[in-house]
């Protein structure tokens, strides 16, 4: 900028030199010039061109003197600046520019920020905003965004966990907890008796007095029930299994199973929650279910079966998730296990006896086998 103000500045000067010059030039060369057109100088005319001569005189000089005192202040003033003004001027121009690059960066980054906090913010207000339901059919796509699309495939591992485990998820769902099993093998003359006693609690966390949730809990809630075992047709009528909820038996095999007919072999029951079914030769299957009334946080279980057993093994697992669990599996004397496996070697206890064999298992399990074992008699047992 001061450096366009300086050219104009010269060139101004460089005008009224030239307008002096031009002037003096006329002025000195005025009478013959009028001389050599023919005019008089005596004459009117001659006499008011001469009148003039005067001030073109006093003009050119005066615009030579101008001109030389423009081109002194002008270079004065151009060293003045270069100087003295340019370094402070040039000096917070760069702070100027720094400082601008500094506020344009700090725009940045705010805007960035205040973007992201805005979509953190609009997210979380969305989730709050939403029910149940609307967020739960929004998961899909949110998992595609943290994982990728293969969580949507219809093969895909959250497809599994959703049909599976994730809807135990639910507080309103009850789920198996504090599983104790005890199973005795004994012997009863000839043959072996199977005597096992469960217990087990539902737990509905939206029933826990301490739990907090928007969800409203059905005040008709039942949790569908089974209980599944296989018996020989001769042995139908020793079997005795009995359900009870919170200590008040609801259900049991007793009396239940008559014979209507022998070929085919069909067995009736007068109980429906109670069913047997001929799986071919003298193999019976019987399926009790019962809806239990769910109208507290723990609803106790407990299931007790007394069969004879022709088998010489037998194997724990669990259809759906279940937190915490005990299975005890105690022989008769001099009996040994001829192996006694189980998911985890830490779920096992020390046995106590080679007759006798604990699993137990703290936390949550998922479904799946986690006990097998096969035991070896004795010949001399009593």
């Amino acid at each position: 900028m001061a450096r366009n103000i300086a050219v104009k500045v010269l060139i101004k000067s460089k005008t009224y030199f030239w307008i002096g010059t031009g002037a003096l030039a006329i002025w000195f060369l005025a009478l013959p010039l009028i001389k050599a057109v023919g005019i008089d100088p005596n004459g009117a005319l001659g006499k008011f061109l001469l009148s003039y001569s005067s001030e073109i005189l006093l003009t050119g000089v005066t615009s030579i003197a101008l001109s030389m005192v423009i081109f002194i202040l002008n270079s004065w003033a151009e060293d003045f600046w270069s100087d003295h003004i340019q370094p402070i001027f040039t000096e917070y121009v760069e702070a100027i520019e720094s400082s601008t690059e500094e506020a344009q960066q700090t725009i940045v980054d705010f805007q960035q920020t205040l973007t992201h906090e805005m979509r953190e913010n609009s997210l979380d207000q969305a989730i709050i905003l939403n029910n149940h339901e609307s967020i739960k059919s929004r998961l899909p796509v949110i998992l595609e965004n943290v994982y990728g699309t293969h969580c949507t495939r219809a093969d895909g591992f959250y497809n599994f966990l959703e049909e599976g485990v994730m809807s135990f998820l639910d507080p309103r769902k009850p789920h198996r907890s504090a599983h104790f099993q005890k199973i005795n093998i004994v012997k009863d003359g000839d043959r072996v008796k199977w005597k096992e006693r469960t217990k087990f609690s539902l737990h509905t966390i939206a029933l826990d007095s301490q739990y907090r949730s928007d969800l409203s809990m059905d005040p008709e809630t039942n949790y569908p029930f089974e209980y599944t075992t296989t018996a020989k047709y001769e042995d139908l009528e020793s079997l005795i299994i009995t359900i009870s909820v919170n200590g008040t038996p609801i259900c049991s095999t007793e009396g239940v199973f008559s014979i209507v007919s022998q070929d085919p072999l069909v067995i009736r029951s007068n109980n429906d929650n109670i069913t047997a079914t001929h799986l071919g030769g003298g193999d019976i299957q019987i399926i009790m279910k019962y809806d239990i009334p769910i109208n507290r946080a723990m609803t106790e279980i407990i299931t007790e079966e007394e069969s004879y057993l022709d088998d010489n093994d037998y194997m724990f697992n669990i259809k759906q998730p279940t937190h915490g669990a005990t299975v005890q599996v105690t022989l008769p004397e001099k009996w040994k296990f001829e192996f006694f496996h189980v998911s985890n070697k830490n779920n096992l206890e020390p046995p106590q006896a080679d007759n006798e064999r604990t699993l137990h298992k703290k936390g949550w399990m998922m479904p799946g086998i986690l006990m097998s074992c096969r035991w070896i008699a004795t010949e001399d047992t009593e």
